[in-house]
């Protein structure tokens, strides 16, 4: 994990891996910004879990975004699950979680293929495989999730129309 950090002295970037519950494991940063992060009690064995800190713009921007896919699916009829954890979450096309590899593996997954690319046709590009997490960013705005509405509906649509290979 230290590969991924910036610890120069220039560094102004930390890294930090926490588990589902919010609780810091690691980080890594330069000097500065780890003071910075002490000030805060932002240090390993912290809780930073949205019900001991609060909401953030990341959870915002995650609830706005995995609302909108879960609406433009079930309007079609498409059964989903969005799995989350923390700031990222992926959509298993199948009802319920899935927990261990063969659940995963019994999704409904021919659907995705044709929601990514009409994701993709709509200038929306997400990550390319059912298998791969979606990372949300505090820094789309109210235009960006306007663009994302308006390529879910087709999205939806396709994946509704999907039909297994034989």
């Amino acid at each position: 994990m230290a590969a991924v950090a910036d610890t120069s002295a220039a560094g102004r970037h930390l890294v930090v891996v926490s588990d589902t519950r919010g609780r810091v494991l690691w980080r890594a940063g330069s000097a500065q910004v780890l003071r910075r992060a002490d000030s805060i009690a932002f240090v390993e064995g912290a809780d930073w879990s949205e019900k001991s800190i609060g909401t953030n713009g990341i959870s915002l921007a995650l609830d706005r975004l995995t609302g909108m896919i879960s609406s433009a699916l079930s309007a079609e009829g498409v059964a989903h699950h969005i799995q989350r954890a923390s700031s990222m979450f992926t959509i298993r096309f199948a009802e319920g979680e899935g927990r261990n590899f063969a659940d995963m593996q019994a999704a409904e997954t021919f659907r995705f293929t044709p929601f990514f690319h009409a994701l993709l046709d709509n200038g929306i590009y997400v990550a390319p495989s059912p298998f791969e997490t979606w990372f949300v960013s505090d820094a789309l705005n109210d235009a960006d999730f306007e663009l994302i509405e308006a390529a879910l509906k087709p999205a939806a649509q396709a994946a509704a129309a999907a039909r297994p290979a034989n």
